[in-house]
């Protein structure tokens, strides 16, 4: 069976990887999934930096960001490609 990828953001994730938050930049995700509760700092794909407050424990948040930034608290983190 062949993996299809596509750029239409409304075609579910094929591919997660553990992200380690830090100030560099990562592949455009899909959404990320946070296993542990906290804040989520991301740059998203248009280029502003937000803050997700108090993400709740096993929550998908259907973003595409570029950065899951060094001040997130939450962890067990997961970026949905």
């Amino acid at each position: 069976m062949t993996a299809h990828r596509t750029s239409d953001a409304t075609v579910s994730a094929i591919n997660a990887v553990a992200i380690t938050p830090a100030d560099s930049s990562i592949p455009v995700t899909r959404g990320i999934f946070v296993g542990t509760a906290g804040d989520l700092e991301v740059m998203m794909a248009g280029g502003n930096i937000v803050t997700f407050v108090n993400i709740a424990n096993a929550s998908f948040l259907p973003i595409q960001a570029m950065q899951i930034r060094a001040a997130t608290s939450a962890s067990n983190i997961l970026a949905l490609y």
